[in-house]
């Protein structure tokens, strides 16, 4: 189901390994089929979504092209798949809602992947069923850095102390020797550690080597992504190696460490609204696009909701930042006459 009109499309080819088919799809397969329940708190469609909801779409999109019978159950915005997904409530209210929906709609499961993203719904609470941990990282050292105390202490406790103990006498899969080696800090014994690969998609063609090296860090550029971090182990990197890091994402950080730009060892490129766009075959600047539509004829009056003197700017400026109450869409600033 998809019940959310602003829901980022499904490309099928997250769902589908190289030849077009379900990922790790094996016709031959005659094992046992069985009824497995994904719990997470997001799905693919989520706006948030990142690498964690990619692998659980390929496990339960290479699941079900076995033949197995596979359920999503995930909070937040979801979306049609090669099977059945789930809404559970919101980002906070699903671990609340979790137990609820499982006893109405599944507990004729044979299996249960609860995937923890910080947060763990600690199945084994609530069901006798056999269940999977999947563990992308330990959130340790960020609960700080999302949430204030008290709540980052609770959460700190529940993910260290509380799910290991909980899921003391079940399987934990993880994608990384460090997650792995994390789990095994907390308490839970190398022997019940299961690491898999994250490499889900074919990658491109190997591209010639390039004089200088180039490094890229792709994501969300969130605080809890320690883009921080990263800049001050660059500065380290960058004297060894040489060549260039490139960092590209979404959703500015809270928390940057700028300095670097200071001393012009940065160069920041817009890629979003004010960068190189190509119209017509025409590659320059998006603002002389914007301007040459304006000078060919384009009517912008039915968008301009609120007019003033430009000695009036700052009245402007509120008035386009309190958008929801003043209803502004455009404002224009006009020269005094």
């Amino acid at each position: 189901m998809n019940d959310d009109p602003g829901a980022l499309p499904v490309d099928p080819s997250l769902s589908r390994g190289p030849g077009g088919a379900g990922a790790g799809e094996r016709p031959d397969w005659a094992g046992p089929r069985r009824n497995i329940l994904f719990i997470a708190w997001r799905d693919l469609a989520n706006r948030l979504a990142g690498g964690s909801e990619v692998l659980v779409d390929q496990l339960a999109s290479g699941l079900a092209a076995r033949g197995h019978r596979v359920t999503l159950l995930a909070g937040g915005t979801v979306a049609e798949r090669p099977y059945p997904v789930h809404r559970n409530g919101g980002t906070y209210s699903q671990f609340l809602r979790a137990p609820l929906a499982y006893l109405r709609n599944f507990r004729d499961v044979d299996l249960i992947v609860e995937v923890c993203n910080g947060m763990p719904f600690l199945v084994p609470l609530w069901s006798k069923k056999p269940v999977i941990c999947l563990v992308n990282h330990v959130h340790t050292e960020l609960w700080p850095i999302r949430f204030r105390p008290p709540v980052c202490t609770v959460g700190r406790r529940i993910e260290n102390t509380v799910m290991p103990w909980v899921h003391r006498e079940n399987l934990f899969l993880t994608v990384s020797p460090s997650t792995a080696e994390a789990l095994n800090q907390m308490g839970v014994g190398p022997d019940r550690i299961r690491q898999i690969c994250n490499g889900v998609m074919q990658p491109d063609p190997l591209t010639p080597r390039s004089a200088r090296p180039l490094f890229l860090a792709l994501g969300r550029l969130t605080e809890y992504k320690r883009i921080d971090m990263l800049l001050r182990l660059w500065e380290r990197v960058r004297q060894v190696t040489g060549g260039t890091l490139v960092i590209s994402g979404v959703e500015p950080p809270k928390r940057f460490e700028w300095t670097p730009l200071y001393f012009k060892e940065l160069h920041v490129i817009g890629s979003n609204g004010f960068g190189i766009e190509e119209v017509g075959g025409v590659a320059k600047h998006s603002m002389e696009h914007y301007f040459d539509f304006v000078a060919g004829g384009l009517d912008l009056t039915p968008v301009i909701t609120h007019r003033f003197p430009l000695d009036r700017w700052d009245e402007a400026v509120l008035t386009l930042k309190d958008s929801r109450r003043t209803g502004a869409v455009k404002v224009l600033l006009e020269p005094a006459r």
